[in-house]
């Protein structure tokens, strides 16, 4: 029984934060200029490598800072990133 409470919350954990962050996040990255084809594809690529992909979840110490924090530091770091790829990928 405990582990199939387990179970349920990481599943309400993998689905729900990030749905629930999905709509901020793309808020955030247009504010950074970017336009709604290329926001939304930042945001999904976010979700999926960072937020899923990395565990993000399990990273997040509360004694060490609040998850907001956390997300925006990473989500800063993916855009960074996603912009050293795309120059990079240009030169080649």
């Amino acid at each position: 029984d405990l582990a199939c409470r387990a179970a349920s919350r990481c599943n309400r954990l993998t689905i729900g934060v990030p749905s629930a962050n999905w709509t901020p996040i793309y808020a955030y990255i247009r504010a950074k200029s970017y336009g709604p084809d290329e926001a939304a594809d930042l945001t999904q690529s976010f979700v999926a490598v960072v937020l899923l992909g990395c565990g993000l979840f399990e990273k997040v110490d509360s004694t060490h800072g609040n998850f907001h924090a956390h997300l925006i530091a990473s989500l800063r770091k993916h855009l960074t990133d996603s912009i050293r790829q795309t120059r990079c990928c240009r030169h080649v």
